[in-house]
């Protein structure tokens, strides 16, 4: 069986800061975002590339993309929402379809991240605070 890094965080093996879940798909914080918010969205079995998405795996990461989304919209009043997705071995990190959405405006520098508190109990409160907003506006819209 197939296993990469964002299986184990999918199957809680590993920590992540989770915003959002369904049977399909698991959603959580960047650790390096462009902006506050910055999530990606993976299906819960393996899948390399959007060639080998399902429908059904397809259409539940559109509609986490649609909930967080509205989410990073009615928290931070970005400007406009990226959803940035890459294919091919050589194009991703880590070998497992994967969906980035973050947010924009003019007052986001890029790489967000390399402002974020170096101090780690500052950066775990940073993370953890974001990810419950994002959670908490999910399920209450």
């Amino acid at each position: 069986m197939e296993t990469n890094t964002f299986l184990k965080i999918a199957a809680k093996e590993l920590p992540s800061y989770p915003i959002y879940e369904d049977d399909s798909v698991y959603a959580f914080l960047d650790i390096e975002p462009y902006s506050r918010g910055h999530t990606l969205i993976v299906p819960k079995k393996y899948c390399p590339d959007i060639d080998g998405l399902d429908d059904r795996t397809a259409a539940a990461v559109l509609m986490a993309a649609k909930k967080i989304v509205a989410a990073l919209r009615g928290l931070y009043m970005y400007d406009g929402v990226v959803l940035h997705q890459v294919n091919g071995e050589h194009a991703q990190e880590v070998r497992h379809f994967h969906m980035h959405v973050y947010g924009t405006s003019s007052e986001n520098a890029p790489h967000f991240y390399k402002a974020l508190p170096n101090n780690r109990a500052e950066k775990e409160v940073l993370f953890s605070t974001t990810a419950q907003e994002i959670s908490d506006f999910i399920k209450h819209h």
